[in-house]
């Protein structure tokens, strides 16, 4: 936990000097710690701000992986239904710009987000989604171990 503490002092101190354009790059990591931290209330604080400036900025792949970590934020808060709109989102701007990566994401967020609200089923439709996607990127190997031991920790819980 002091680390991440230290890092996200270290991320505010560098917002004074970033120019605008960048900076939602810098709120989103620091919403991204917040997360890490358990404190979600916070990491959506800072998240919303990084859509804005991707938003104004008309940064449209981090704009994506915002979305979706906003959304997988208030899946923590198990605000689903708030979860759901920022992930579809991130879903339709991801294939609206064909971006597979970040569409493979969206449907292990959309996974974790039917599991946490019981849906198994709908969850392992979207998950096998997502892995199907990372396989054809290349990726399959460190993605699917990853989306696999995340989804079976949740189901431990």
């Amino acid at each position: 936990m002091k680390i991440i503490n230290e890092l996200l002092r270290y991320h505010k101190e560098i917002l004074e000097f970033m120019p605008e354009n960048e900076k939602g790059m810098i709120y989103a990591s620091i919403g991204q710690l917040y997360c890490y931290k358990g404190k979600a209330d916070r990491a959506i604080e800072f998240l919303k701000l990084a859509i804005h400036c991707d938003i104004r900025y008309n940064i449209k792949d981090r704009l994506i992986i915002d979305y979706l970590r906003l959304g997988n934020a208030y899946r923590v808060q198990k605000k689903f239904n708030k979860s759901k709109k920022y992930l579809i989102k991130g879903l339709y701007l991801a294939i609206r710009l064909n971006d597979t990566y970040a569409l493979a994401l969206s449907y292990k967020y959309l996974a974790m987000l039917q599991r946490d609200d019981g849906n198994i089923k709908v969850s392992k439709k979207y998950l096998n989604k997502s892995n199907r996607i990372m396989e054809e990127i290349g990726k399959r190997k460190f993605q699917l171990l990853t989306s696999k031991l995340e989804f079976a920790h949740g189901i431990s819980h």
